[in-house]
């Protein structure tokens, strides 16, 4: 029997409202052929009572766990580790696709090349009140402007299994090991495929981000200077 296509992972802390509307989207998908991975961090506000009813009523969460770890990369690294997926998708409480057809969208009859190692596409932002969109027309190895420095939102970017294991995040950038780790893939040498469509919908009400702004700077410098962009390396000094 032949394995998922998909591997969705949700990585969540005490944000059981957030985890409801994550739930919600996953299970509304037309696309069948995936599983859902949930890592809890061991959360008091009623998430492990969700997860364990949401079990019961879709058949497609593989795994789940809830214990304390070290942050959210550790969590989405711990999902990486069970995924059995050909390609993988974070997408954290809070996060919802944008409508029900997004995963048929991207997988359904569509074929792509042995070396694409990440597909993506548009994204929203909401702070629970309004959303702007995300249009990718610039992403990190076309623009080094530390404003574009990123580039790519991992809840918009299907990641082939195969090579996320090979980089998986790393802790020491709290606030843009996802960023690190885009980096380390496309300068591996493999290819990143556009689409042009809208993949989600993320929560930025409470993101790690907009609470240590400076945090994230200095991680995003640190990487950018790895990679040649020296200039960036005076945010470090922060």
């Amino acid at each position: 029997m032949n394995g998922p296509i998909l591997s969705i992972i949700t990585v969540n802390f005490n944000n059981n409202l957030g985890l409801l509307k994550t739930l919600e989207s996953v299970s509304s998908q037309s696309f069948s052929s995936y599983e859902h991975i949930i890592i809890d961090a061991g959360s008091t506000d009623g998430s492990r009572e969700t997860i364990i009813q949401y079990e019961k009523e879709n058949p497609h969460l593989s795994f789940w766990s809830s214990e304390p770890d070290k942050g959210i990369y550790d969590g989405m690294n711990k999902g990486l580790d069970v995924a059995t997926g050909d390609w993988i998708i974070f997408m954290n409480a809070g996060d919802r696709f944008l409508h029900k057809n997004v995963l048929k969208d991207f997988f359904e009859e569509k074929e792509w090349g042995d070396n694409t190692a990440v597909i993506y596409g548009n994204s929203y932002k909401t702070n629970g009140i309004l959303a702007k969109k995300e249009v990718v027309n610039s992403p990190f190895w076309k623009n080094k402007s530390y404003l574009h420095g990123s580039g790519i939102c991992h809840q918009a970017s299907f990641v082939k299994r195969s090579v996320a294991i090979q980089y998986p995040f790393n802790l020491k950038f709290k606030h843009a090991a996802d960023m690190k780790m885009f980096n380390d893939i496309y300068y591996a040498g493999y290819k990143f495929e556009y689409l042009q469509e809208t993949v989600c919908l993320f929560d930025i009400t409470d993101s790690f981000g907009k609470r240590n702004p400076w945090s994230g700077i200095r991680d995003q410098a640190m990487i950018l200077n790895r990679y040649g962009t020296v200039s960036y390396y005076i945010y470090c000094l922060k």
